[in-house]
């Protein structure tokens, strides 16, 4: 498969859910938060009664204490359990890194909430997991340091400024160390930017499936993009239209070799 038949089912796969979104899901969902929110409709007529009922507001937010207690009322979200003799630890260590990593690296109790709240008043709710990638750097300055302290200095971090005195021959220098941040972020996709091939009843049966959200180039660039790559994507698009799709997929290819 070349790269313009690639363009065209990705186009093609794009257009079709936004579409489904739009005219099967979308008009229900304006009316639900209408009717949630008790907003008028518009068709309202002079001299007749204008009481508003908030029916839908009441059912849901009466629900949504036992819905979430099933979820987080216990001490795990998850439990793993051992498949064989001597795993017990493995299980129970396990257990403790992922339901820390879900309601202390991550607000999991608001994620529950609205991502049950998406699900009774939107017919949608999403929630994505996803590894993270931040570095964190510092700058750091020696002073003083010898030949042999400056070479074990340089395998750790990177030496952006030295100077040596030539009468002790010692070294003061400025490093930048890297620190890995990297973490599983754990959030609450809007609906309206969820976008999944219609028909499907899993996602691992769908053949499409996608989060789609407006990022500006600043975005893209703070991302870890290429910036040259980012610059020609908006090039492309106001040139192009399938040329923007072509730089696009040069940035899925960067997220695949970095993902």
């Amino acid at each position: 498969m070349d790269e313009i038949e690639f363009i065209s089912i990705l186009r093609s796969e794009e257009d079709g859910a936004v579409g489904f979104y739009n005219s099967e899901v979308a008009a229900d969902q304006e009316m639900a938060l209408r009717y949630y929110h008790g907003e008028p409709f518009g068709n309202e007529e002079e001299g007749h009664s204008s009481v508003i009922s908030r029916d839908v507001a009441s059912t849901i937010d009466g629900v949504m204490p036992d819905l979430i207690r099933v979820f987080v009322s216990g001490d795990n979200v998850v439990e793993f359990a051992p498949t064989k003799e001597g795993d017990e630890a493995y299980a129970e260590q396990a257990t403790d890194y992922v339901n820390h990593i879900f309601f202390k690296d991550n607000d999991g109790f608001s994620i529950t909430h609205d991502w049950a709240k998406d699900g009774l008043l939107n017919k949608i709710g999403v929630v994505k997991a996803y590894w993270e990638e931040t570095i964190e750097q510092r700058r750091e300055t020696y002073e003083g340091l010898t030949e042999e302290a400056l070479l074990a200095l340089s395998l750790e971090a990177e030496i952006i400024e030295a100077t040596t005195d030539d009468k002790t021959g010692l070294s003061d220098v400025t490093v930048v160390r890297s620190e890995d941040k990297g973490r599983v972020c754990i959030e609450n996709i809007p609906p309206e930017e969820f976008l999944i091939q219609p028909g499907s009843r899993s996602l691992e049966t769908a053949d499409y499936v996608a989060h789609k959200s407006q990022k500006t180039l600043s975005d893209l660039i703070q991302m870890g993009f290429d910036r040259d790559a980012v610059e020609a994507l908006s090039a492309g698009q106001r040139q192009d239209e399938t040329n923007g799709y072509k730089i696009k997929i040069s940035l899925i290819n960067q997220i695949i070799d970095h993902p």
